[in-house]
């Protein structure tokens, strides 16, 4: 009988299951936490791709490629806004498609208001949240928008 009381009384190993208990707690908010910080890095990256878009958009530049030829204004808008998507992990889209909109769809004349929305799917990082809550998704989608009014400038 001694040594089932003193088995009892024993603390040995209460720290290993405080431990079991703990660390998934900690490792879900951890993993929270990483992942809606990374979605709004995501967020205010594309909202600031799309507002140095819209800055060049206005001035009416349009670039060259490497036979001297204009491209269209809108591949040159396009490429504007995917130079400053660096770390957000999103494909460069396709100009026309849903992903990436310019209206007018030739990036309007001096003096015309466009309007330029980016939709993007950003999965999450990890999957741990499902295994809790089957219903949580697995992306979120990213809708930003910016309207800007041309600047007068020559046309071509």
């Amino acid at each position: 009988m001694a040594a089932f009381t003193k088995f009892i009384r024993s603390r040995g190993g209460q720290s290993t299951v405080e431990l079991a208990l703990a660390f998934p707690l900690l490792m879900m908010v951890f993993l929270a936490v990483v992942e809606f910080s990374h979605l709004f890095y995501v967020r205010l990256t594309v909202e600031s791709a799309l507002r140095e878009a819209g800055r060049y958009m206005v001035t009416g530049q349009t670039e060259t490629d490497q036979d001297g030829k204009s491209l269209p204004r809108v591949d040159a808008i396009k490429d504007v806004f995917c130079k400053y998507l660096t770390g957000t992990g999103l494909p460069c889209p396709v100009v026309g498609s849903p992903e990436f909109k310019i209206e007018p769809d030739d990036g309007g004349g001096p003096g015309d208001v466009v309007t330029v929305t980016a939709t993007f799917e950003k999965p999450l990082f990890s999957g741990i949240f499902r295994l809790f809550a089957p219903s949580f998704p697995q992306s979120i989608t990213l809708v930003s928008s910016t309207t800007w009014k041309n600047e007068p400038f020559p046309t071509p």
